[in-house]
């Protein structure tokens, strides 16, 4: 049987008249560009298609071939034991349940549904003068009745919502990882800030250490009367600046401190510093083709996302068309009549039920424009991902071989300081003793091993900055799921 669609409404059509290339036909797909996306009429989907498992928890690399391997995997052990408490992961991991939950409850649509009811009536007047029945006349009358309710055809829009259900689980996994990578990203930082500034603190008590001795060395040349007050005062006026650049430390050294404490209260009260060439090592060993570091050649994580939030959206589009294409529903009841004073009466009734939407003032039409504007606007999202994110690695590389060069640089200087500074000590020895020379040259080597790690935590930031955009805090970190939706 042929049954062709039609609109006779005065104001929006429904969904499916949007487009007249998809007159509705039964037994017929609406438009053969969507086959695949409608799927079949007659369609139950298996109860083990939905594949998709929770994530399990993996243990932490061992990159045995850098240098700062113990530092690395004391920093990935961190970030691992801090995520498991963060209320952000938490949340993921309660939306993967949830996601999955809704899988079973848009499956259950693809199955007939069985309700058992009675029915108490109560006649208050009745003229059977006509008609031949055995039904009570007076008084009321109690039926039983099991009805099985199943639907046949849709035109899709059951497939569509189920499609639509898969795809919401595997985004709750795909923002699982997005969480992970974005909180170990931004507490990642917190780390190695917080352990170069520790790294200065050595830096800082070895010069402490040797400007005092400097100073005990001239005091007593000057009581010997070998040197004169200019050096005493040079050494001393050193020693001033020192303290001041050192209480300035202090302070970003405690404000540092308890932001990291804060977040990483079981950890180490000083973290080693990971070495930030090593990173990007680790980094190339993680992505598909490791010349592609700064390059995107798998997709962003992002990117994935809308591009699922996409799809989904034309999902939404394709249940819009459904509730408003011709469908046929089934309904068989077994009934039972008068079970208070059963005798042996009941019917079994076999009813085909077929509808088609002509008018709701615009309800489908404006849910179908909405679905697909989500899909214009996911789409839109992905491409700018795609290419804000691909612009930010050519950036980094550039930023990267920039501070490498001035790390060089630094070397080159704190080499030249070094040898500067033998010659005025051995010329001080022989010759004349200068401690305004020596202390001028041993804050200028100061300057430079300060300099070299500023440059190295801004080059480990990067790092982690490409860690992060191609998100590869989730397979270093390995967090797991379990059926509770704990986080391992």
């Amino acid at each position: 049987m042929i049954f062709l669609s039609s609109c006779t409404q005065n104001n929006q059509p429904p969904a499916w008249v949007g487009n007249f290339s998809e007159i509705s036909i039964i037994a017929a797909q609406p438009s053969t560009k969507n086959i695949n996306n409608y799927g079949k009429y007659f369609y139950k989907p298996p109860l083990n298609l939905d594949k998709t498992k929770n994530p399990k928890p993996a243990q932490i690399p061992d990159f045995m071939n850098i240098k700062s391997n113990d530092a690395f995997k004391i920093f990935i052990i961190s970030l691992k034991e801090m995520l498991k408490l963060r209320p952000e992961l938490i949340e993921a991991s309660s939306s993967i349940q949830e996601k999955a939950a809704r899988v079973f409850e848009v499956r259950g649509d693809f199955f007939p549904t069985v309700n058992i009811g009675l029915v108490q009536d109560n006649v208050l007047a009745s003229d059977y003068s006509n008609l031949s029945t055995s039904r009570q006349t007076t008084g009321g009358y109690l039926d039983a009745y099991v009805d099985m309710d199943t639907t046949l055809i849709d035109f899709g829009g059951r497939n569509a919502a189920f499609n639509a259900a898969l795809l919401e689980k595997e985004i709750a996994y795909l923002d699982f990882d997005l969480t992970t990578n974005k909180e170990a990203f931004k507490y990642g930082k917190v780390y190695i800030e917080y352990s170069s500034k520790i790294l200065e603190k050595f830096i800082y008590d070895d010069f402490e250490k040797d400007v005092l001795s400097l100073q005990k060395e001239v005091k007593e040349r000057f009581q010997g009367g070998v040197t004169t007050i200019f050096e005493v005062n040079s050494v001393e006026q050193a020693i001033t600046r020192f303290n001041i650049r050192k209480a300035l430390y202090t302070q970003e050294l405690e404000t540092i401190k308890s932001e990291y404490l804060s977040v990483f209260s079981s950890s180490d009260l000083e973290p080693p510093m990971v070495d930030a060439l090593d990173l990007l090592e680790i980094g190339k060993t993680k992505i598909l083709q490791p010349d592609t570091l700064y390059k995107n050649v798998s997709g962003f994580l992002e990117e994935k996302i809308f591009d699922k939030k996409h799809k989904i959206a034309l999902q939404d589009y394709y249940v819009a068309q459904s509730s408003v294409s011709p469908n046929l529903k089934t309904k068989l009841r077994y009934k039972a009549f008068d079970v208070d004073s059963y005798n042996n009466d009941y019917e079994i009734v076999l009813t085909f039920t077929g509808s088609l939407g002509v008018y709701d003032a615009g309800k489908s039409g404006s849910v179908a424009n909405a679905a697909l504007k989500r899909a214009k606007i996911a789409q839109a999202r992905k491409n700018a991902v795609k290419i804000n994110n691909a612009a930010r690695l050519g950036t980094i590389e550039s930023q990267i071989n920039s501070t490498l060069a001035r790390l060089s640089k630094i070397n080159d200087a704190t080499k030249k300081y070094q040898s500067d500074l033998k010659i005025i000590e051995e010329k001080s020895k022989t010759v004349s003793y200068s401690a305004s020379e020596i202390i001028s040259i041993k804050e200028k080597i100061f300057d430079q091993k300060l300099s070299f790690v500023d440059a190295y935590l801004n080059l480990s930031k990067l790092s982690l900055e490409v860690f992060h955009l191609h998100a590869i805090y989730p397979s270093l970190i390995g967090l797991g799921i379990n059926d509770e939706g704990d986080i391992l």
